[in-house]
């Protein structure tokens, strides 16, 4: 008997707690445009370059390497693989996000960078009479050696190997294309001294964003004319011009407004609203619970990221305390 109580009054407690329920969903107005100038300097902002640059600037170096490093240490970086392999200029690239990362860490890093090199051998007050012979040298690709007293001799060097490093592209729907980078290191921390192999590891990053392919479109296709006059050494130069671009396009002034109604619980609720085509949350929200007579609870949810900028069409989930309660599809009108 005092069982069949005690689960009455679980069902009791239960049920008296109920949460909010979904009621229905209405567009309550249509976005507004108006014509202004296309702004073509946002776009260049998002040029493949500066996407790469983002999937290295989000990548984060393991702990575990910094706990091989002292306050007293002074670190080179350098590429394992040979000069000559086709990824030297993405080993620039790398070279510089790791530079900034360990800056950030306040470690001391020397740069090796050979044209730094020679101006620093040649302009130094011991060897200022031979800067020319350096300078020589460098262009005649002859091999130049450097006093050991002049530079600073490293601790430790941090090698790395490009293993992985790209981005792909996936449409998300006729409008809005997601740009998915990658970069995956081999990185090991050897004892300038000895060689001795101090911490290996490999470290993988992705980063991903989205932007329109009417955009995109103009990126991809764009290319800048080399000036002869500016860059002398430039044989056969073949120039491109920039593209004929619409100078005025249409921008949403006013979004397009969603109202949510819910049904007030006993206790309150949490809600997420999914962009499910951009796999992203653009709302997240209470309905409080029920007082007195104020039973329904409604939610305006204005269509737009939170760079204002309008959201694309798509279909859209609805949750309640993590539970699907509604999709619905938004098409613009």
């Amino acid at each position: 008997m005092k069982k069949i109580n005690f689960l009455l009054l679980v069902i009791i407690i239960l049920t008296g707690c109920a949460g909010a329920e979904f009621i229905n969903v209405k567009r309550v107005s249509k976005s507004e445009t108006q014509t202004v100038k296309k702004d073509i300097t946002k776009i260049l902002q998002l040029t493949n370059p500066r996407f790469l640059d983002k999937v290295l600037s989000t990548m984060t170096l393991p702990d575990n390497l910094f706990n091989n490093i002292t306050p007293d240490d002074k670190i080179i970086i350098q590429s394992v693989d040979r000069n000559y392999v086709s990824d030297e200029d993405l080993q620039l690239v790398v070279y510089r996000a790791l530079i900034d990362k360990l800056l950030k860490k306040h470690i001391t890093i020397l740069d090796r960078d050979e044209n730094i090199l020679s101006a620093s051998f040649a302009e130094s007050d011991n060897h200022f009479e031979k800067s020319w012979l350096v300078y020589k040298q460098k262009y005649a690709d002859s091999l130049v050696s450097f006093s050991n007293e002049k530079f600073l001799k490293a601790t430790k060097i941090l090698g790395y190997r490009i293993l992985e490093f790209g981005q792909t592209f996936v449409p998300i729907d006729t409008v809005i294309l997601q740009r998915i980078g990658i970069v995956e290191l081999e990185i090991r921390l050897v004892d300038a001294n000895t060689t001795q192999i101090l911490y290996l590891d490999r470290i993988y990053n992705t980063y991903h964003d989205h932007i329109p392919l009417k955009d995109y479109q103009i990126i991809a296709d764009l290319h800048f004319g080399f000036i002869s006059d500016a860059l002398p050494l430039v044989k056969n130069v073949q120039t491109k011009n920039i593209l004929n671009l619409p100078v005025e396009e249409k921008v949403t002034t006013l979004p397009d407004v969603i109202e949510i109604t819910f049904l007030r619980g006993t206790r309150e609720s949490d809600v997420e609203i999914i962009h499910r085509q951009l796999n992203k949350i653009i709302a997240r929200f209470q309905v409080p619970r029920k007082e007195f007579n104020n039973i329904e609870y409604v939610y305006s949810l204005n269509l737009v990221d939170d760079k204002n900028i309008p959201l694309p069409p798509g279909d859209y989930s609805i949750f309640i305390d993590n539970i699907l309660v509604h999709t619905f599809t938004y098409k613009e009108q």
